[in-house]
């Protein structure tokens, strides 16, 4: 509002008392009803303060004016002294109060003394008086001593005219002259000197020295009703009440007054103490306040909602709840209005100087409520002193303690960082590996695989597993048989003053993520640290009792203000207004700290910074502790280049990275501007961003704040080749550059070229991505391929097909971009795309190409052999020969004899490669499907030499190394056998299978060596070969066991037993084993030998074995030669060949019972009887 236009009108309340309020029947009637009552004399109206009292008398009085004459005598003080005043000042003010009321000329005979003010025209009325009157007595008195100039008067008549007019003269003159000198008091009278002092009666005299005046006042006046106001403000209100009674007895008892004289007392409800008031009044009416805490809000309301009418406005000038608080602490209708107008004067000035501030009008209220209730204090706080000015000053206290707290917090996660970073170890397992290297060499195993951990044994190897490991470190016993015992705890000393957990927790977190996380708290921290200075008290105020102690607490008023925000550092800016100020303390303090050379925190508030600015020399922009947030805005706002370049070189010299920091997170209005004076001037500005402990979060926004505000021609000042590293990794750099002009954003890429990582970086905008492609600014990437393809290729692929066949794909595509590009950086694609494919199934002419492409290291090549599923038809292809070994020990060509023998051919040896290759199952069961030998197509239709087939094949047949599957498979296509083979180095198992696969043909030379080196193969090829080696027999080494082995065999027929049992040496038969596989074998019937039978008779252990024998020889033998052979079978059976007589007996079965049939054939016994137990008794003939 134009302060040469504000419009004056009806804006406050009015402060004294009103004649017409409302609902105040009651009172009406009660006081009407007391006045009255002849009984009563003494009324009093007994309320709280400004609960309204005064207001009901007003309106009773102009409510019955008619009726009664009405005396107010209010004795109003406001003194602080020990006692508020003498009884005997009370009683003349009383007095004066009473007698100051009505006209001097109604009260002509009063004593007490008064000014009067005569006219000028009633002056010269009385000097006329005098003169007429003067004159008249000198010519009326004869006198002979009149002058001679007035002779002529002295004639008779002349006498009796003037003596008329002095007797009428003394009638006007003697009752003013008897007036006038009333008051005159002969204080003096000199005779001597002549000298006549007149002086002023006393007017101090007490009341009841002047029940005279009093009585004669109310006889004058005719007043019949006197109210008393603000008597109970004194501490000797009590006198003062007995007095009045008393006085009031008086009058109603003096027979010159002729009517009753009612006395009311406006007093407090506390001004007597119990039932003391009942004593001095007569009738005590009670007034409800109109204003107490429960209903202040509302009147406020009321008064607000009045304002609003008159001055037209239609918003709220406070809140209604902030209304509803604040009023708690009002309870007096004269001190609410009171605080109302000021607040409504000083809103109205506010709003005039178009000042601004959050929450400005509840503020300025509760300034007002607290400066109205808590006067002396209020008045403190411009001299920095007082209650509120110690609870206030408490903010730098509570910033510093948070600010040393978060610092140490900061501290602590750097430390962190830099205990992560300086940890070597890379993983988990590496780290466990070296705690259990240092335990044994603590405890020097001596090549034990074992340890024993608490009374537990664990082989070494399998210490490194975690829940093995867990149990090492927390052992308390480590050692190995009786070695020396040691404690995991003295391993950790050794190794670092830091602890295997804490170490473990450093190489998790060593992740990025978590490091990222930690600079995050960090920033939060450091922003926290600048807007904490930023914030108002009831910001920072945690906990009541960090600013109030146990007395200030007493202070409900101030403690509300506060902890609500209402009342706060900012108290300055009000009472500026209240005793007006160029510039605030703290921009005072500001401006000290510049020339003491003091540094502020850069977010020191300051609050009127054009002032500021003002006061401080150019010179002074030199210097570091100008730096502050505020000052460098308002530079901006008004344009003060020269300050600003000075500020900008503090900044550079320094690097101050803080307070760019400071300056950008606080968002002030002109960033913009200040991002262009960086980048301008301070060419180390993204260095320091890029290499701080900042996060990646906070990075990206500056860095994106630079590209937007700068200004082109200075971007190559910065480190390009830091930020084209940094705009590669970014994550979406879509997004970053969405607010940013693209043709700016074009720009800026062709300077730095960045190689973009992922499609996700830039897939938003298509725009950018077309720029990106076509001018190469991506890496080679599995992602950014397939988006290009998908975007840019006329030929239809499956998205599929780009994860094994990529290359390929490329290859056929439309973007010659991408074909030239992927050419021009083939080493970079492999590394990038192809070997980061879980599989490689590129068409075989693709990698053919690969192999044979001579920019392409060798060691990248094998990397593709490995990562390629794809095999290579033809070995010959391949045109580097030393690749030939990695495709054949990665199994990455076609298993077939052509490439086998190709490089058998090229290396003329069956070496590691080769033998790899050939002793994987899927290649070999391949490999046994073509049959090598003289005859086979394969062979025939190939160019390689028959001596070379036959030399790997032979190679093949003797190398012992290959599995035994491999092996069996290989056989298989070997279409060969063997005279002769060196079987020395191979195994059992392998020689098993070339026997049982036929590799070996029966000779003496073959036969010899399996017998020699293998367990009974050579029995094996007999009966592979059992003919030929029976017509051969003789030549043959047959010992014991070969014949036991051949007997026992299930691949020998009957009759080829049969047959070797014929050709076998009678003297071979040594031992049960044989005597039974000879028994189990012949034919029984058959005639042999008696020298043969005798030795199987007496190798043979079993019982029934030999009498079976015996009886189905014996058509074969004459009775000495059956006697012999049963004498062989022993036990009962010898008893029996001696024919002694005797009865032995033997059991009942059934060849026992063949047998005793042929001995009574014979004759050798007479005959058998059957006894218990399955037992036969035989009487044996006696020949004796």
């Amino acid at each position: 509002m134009d302060k040469d236009t504000y419009e004056c009108k009806k804006i406050l309340e009015n402060l004294s008392p009103i004649n017409n309020a409302v609902n105040n029947e009651i009172y009406d009637c009660s006081l009407k009803q007391g006045i009255d009552n002849k009984d009563i004399k003494n009324i009093a109206l007994a309320g709280a303060y400004g609960s309204g009292k005064s207001s009901i008398l007003r309106t009773f009085e102009e409510k019955h004016k008619n009726e009664y004459k009405f005396l107010n005598i209010s004795l109003a003080d406001f003194s602080n002294s020990e006692k508020n005043s003498e009884n005997i000042d009370i009683e003349r003010s009383i007095l004066q109060k009473m007698f100051y009321t009505v006209k001097s000329e109604d009260i002509p005979f009063s004593r007490f003394r008064r000014i009067k003010d005569i006219s000028l025209g009633d002056l010269k009325k009385y000097s006329l008086y005098i003169f007429i009157f003067l004159f008249s007595f000198f010519i009326a008195y004869e006198n002979k001593d009149l002058p001679e100039y007035l002779s002529y008067l002295k004639f008779n008549v002349s006498y009796i005219v003037f003596f008329i007019i002095c007797l009428i003269g003394l009638f006007f003159i003697i009752p003013n002259i008897v007036t006038l000198i009333k008051d005159i008091d002969l204080k003096k009278i000199n005779l001597k000197s002549g000298e006549l002092d007149l002086g002023y009666k006393d007017s101090s005299s007490i009341l009841n020295k002047n029940l005279d005046e009093i009585i004669y006042f109310f006889k004058v006046t005719k007043y019949n009703i006197v109210i008393f106001e603000d008597l109970d403000r004194y501490e000797s209100k009590i006198d003062i009440f007995i007095k009045l009674r008393e006085i009031n007895l008086i009058l109603n008892n003096s027979n010159e007054i002729k009517y009753d004289i009612k006395f009311i007392y406006a007093i407090k409800d506390d001004t007597f103490i119990d039932e003391e008031r009942t004593k001095f009044f007569d009738l005590i009416i009670p007034v409800i306040p109109i204003v107490d805490y429960s209903n202040s809000s509302e009147q406020l309301k009321v008064m607000i909602k009045r304002y609003k009418e008159y001055q037209g406005v239609k918003r709220d000038i406070l809140k209604s709840s902030f209304i509803n608080e604040i009023c708690l602490y009002i309870n007096n209708m004269r001190l609410l209005k009171n605080i109302f107008n000021e607040f409504i004067i000083y809103h109205n000035k506010l709003e005039m100087e178009t000042i601004k501030s959050p929450n400005n009008n509840e503020k300025l209220f509760s300034i007002i409520v607290y400066k109205n209730l808590y006067p002396d204090d209020f008045s403190k706080l411009s001299n920095n002193n007082g209650i509120a000015y110690s609870i206030i000053s408490k903010k730098d206290i509570i910033i510093d303690n948070k600010i040393r707290l978060m610092q140490e917090e900061i501290n602590k996660y750097k430390k962190e960082i830099d205990t992560i970073e300086s940890e070597q170890i890379k993983s988990i397992d590496e780290l466990r590996s070296i705690y259990i290297f240092n335990t044994l060499k603590r405890i020097n195993p001596i090549n034990n695989s074992e340890i024993i951990i608490d009374s537990t044994r664990f082989n070494i190897s399998i210490l490194i597993n975690e829940e093995n490991f867990e149990k090492l470190r927390n052992s308390k016993k480590i050692r190995i048989n009786g070695y020396e015992v040691i404690e995991f705890v003295d391993v950790e000393k050794d190794i670092s003053s830091l602890g295997y957990e804490d170490r473990e927790k450093l190489i998790k977190n060593k992740s990025k993520n978590h490091l990222e996380q930690i600079k995050k708290e960090i920033e939060v921290l450091e922003l926290e640290k600048v807007k904490i200075r930023t914030k108002n008290l009831k910001e920072l105020i945690e906990n009541i009792d960090d600013i109030f102690d146990k007395e200030t607490k007493k202070n409900g008023l101030l403690v509300y203000l506060v902890i609500n925000g209402y009342f706060d550092e900012n108290y300055s800016y009000y009472i500026s207004h209240f005793y007006e100020e160029s510039i605030s303390k703290s921009d005072r303090e500001f401006i000290l700290s510049i020339r003491e050379k003091r540094e502020k925190e850069y977010s020191y508030k300051l609050e009127r910074v054009g002032e500021v600015v003002k006061q401080l020399n150019i010179s002074e922009f030199n210097k570091k502790e100008i730096l502050n947030f505020d000052l460098l805005e308002h530079l901006y706002e008004i344009n003060r280049k020269s300050e600003i370049n000075q500020i900008i070189k503090q900044i550079n010299v320094d690097r101050n990275l803080d307070f760019i920091n400071g300056f950008i997170e606080s968002n002030y209005k002109y960033i913009e501007k200040f991002i262009k004076s960086l980048v301008e001037q301070c060419t180390w500005l993204w260095d320091e961003i890029y290499n701080s402990k900042l996060s990646e979060d906070t990075k990206e926004k500056y860095l994106q704040l630079i590209f937007r505000y700068m200004n082109i021609k200075n971007f190559e000042k910065q480190n390009i080749d830091l930020i084209s590293e940094y705009i590669s990794e970014i994550d979406n750099f879509s997004k970053f550059s969405k607010d940013i002009d693209i043709e700016k954003i074009k720009e800026i890429l062709s300077i730095i070229k960045p190689s973009f990582k992922t499609i996700s970086q830039i897939r938003e905008n298509k725009e950018i991505l077309q720029y990106v492609y076509e001018n190469n600014f991506y890496s080679l990437s599995h992602e950014i391929i397939e988006e290009i393809l998908i975007e840019f290729n006329e030929n239809e692929f499956k998205k599929e097909d780009l994860l094994v066949k990529n290359l390929s794909i490329i290859k056929k595509s439309t973007c010659k971009s991408l074909i030239e590009y992927v050419n021009s950086n083939i080493e970079q694609y492999i590394e990038n795309v192809l070997l980061k494919l879980e599989n490689l199934e590129e068409d075989e002419n693709v990698l053919e190409e690969l192999f044979n492409n001579n920019i392409i290291s060798d060691n990248i090549k094998i990397a593709l052999i490995d990562k390629s599923i794809t095999k290579i038809s033809d070995i010959n292809k391949i045109e580097v020969d030393k690749l030939w070994f990695e495709f054949f020990k990665k199994n990455k060509i076609k298993a077939d004899w052509k490439n086998i023998l190709c490089y058998y051919e090229k290396f003329k040896i069956l070496d590691e490669f080769l033998f790899e290759f050939m002793n994987i199952i899927d290649n070999v069961e391949t490999l046994s499907k073509t049959r090598l030998n003289t005859k086979s197509e394969f062979i025939k239709n190939s160019e390689f030499k028959i001596d070379l087939v036959e030399s790997l094949l032979k190679e093949i047949l003797l190398e012992n190394d290959f599995s035994i599957e491999s092996y069996a498979l290989l056989i298989k296509a070997n279409g060969y056998w063997y005279k002769s083979l060196d079987i020395t180095k191979l195994d059992e198992e392998k020689i098993t299978l070339l026997v049982k696969e036929g590799k070996f043909q029966l000779t003496i030379e073959n036969f010899n060596l399996l017998k020699e080196y293998t367990n009974n193969q050579h029995i094996k090829l007999i009966e592979k070969n059992i003919k030929d080696f029976l017509e051969k027999y003789e030549e043959y080494s047959i010992d014991e066991k070969d014949l036991t082995l051949m007997l026992e065999s299930n691949f020998i027929d009957k009759k080829n037993k049969l047959l070797i049992i014929d050709k076998m040496d009678n003297l071979l038969v040594i031992d049960e084993n044989i005597a039974k596989a000879i028994y189990d074998n012949m034919d029984r019937k058959k005639e042999y030998q008696f020298s043969f039978l005798e030795n199987i008779f007496s190798y043979l252990n079993n019982c029934e074995m030999k009498v079976v024998l015996l009886k189905e020889q014996n058509q074969n033998l004459n009775d000495d030669d059956f006697i012999s052979l049963l004498r062989l079978i022993g036990d009962e059976y010898e008893i029996i060949s001696n024919q002694n007589g005797k009865r032995p007996k033997i059991k009942s079965t059934y060849y026992n019972r063949d047998l005793i049939t042929i001995l009574k054939e014979r004759g050798f016994i007479t005959k058998e009887k059957e006894e218990k137990n399955k037992m036969i008794r035989v009487f044996v003939k006696d020949v004796k």
